[in-house]
């Protein structure tokens, strides 16, 4: 995918992709699972996953997502591809049919966590990127000593205080997982 600048600002412009979620498209999509924020959905003809953002009903972006897309792909092209090199590759940016998204909740929700079900999603704009969860079709036995198959997920997490936090005596972060536990 190419970025380009747009000629009314210096700021890059992304080009979607349309990607109509048809009956056909809903039938062919394999739940791959959620976290808190998002959910991933496979597309195994294409060897892809879609990434669809989550909020709850009442937190929905403004702009559909879209400049959460543009810095995902902007995070990718210019941070994670300076660690990983040429074991990157840039996610693209889809535009979706409100309408398509509740069908495919709809055909998922009997497969999602019932402590997840509280968010929804609720933005046009999505991500796609390779699915590295499938190997190479012949095994080969030097495979983990190669180069070919590897997989990373960064999650990046704020883990100092800011001036704003200094009230507290953990970081968001452990503040969060403290929470989660139950240990605080």
């Amino acid at each position: 995918m190419c970025t380009s600048k747009s000629e009314d600002n210096d700021s890059p412009t992304f080009p979607e992709l349309p990607f109509r979620l048809t009956m056909s498209s809903v039938e062919n999509c394999i739940y791959r699972g959620e976290g808190n924020a998002n959910v991933v959905i496979a597309l195994p003809q294409e060897y892809k996953v879609i990434r669809f953002r989550k909020s709850l009903p009442d937190n929905v972006s403004p702009d559909g997502g879209k400049q959460r897309a543009e810095r995902e792909v902007e995070f990718v092209r210019f941070v994670a591809s300076s660690f990983l090199g040429q074991y990157t590759q840039i996610p693209e940016i889809l535009h979706h049919d409100m309408k398509d998204i509740a069908r495919l909740m709809e055909v998922i929700q009997p497969l999602r966590p019932d402590k997840r079900r509280n968010k929804e999603i609720t933005e046009t704009y999505a991500t796609k990127f390779p699915d590295y969860t499938f190997l190479r079709a012949k095994y080969d036995s030097t495979l983990f000593r190669s180069n070919d198959t590897f997989c990373v997920e960064i999650k990046p997490k704020q883990g100092y205080l800011g001036d704003i936090d200094r009230k507290f005596q953990k970081c968001p972060y452990c503040l969060t997982q403290y929470h989660k536990f139950g240990r605080v």
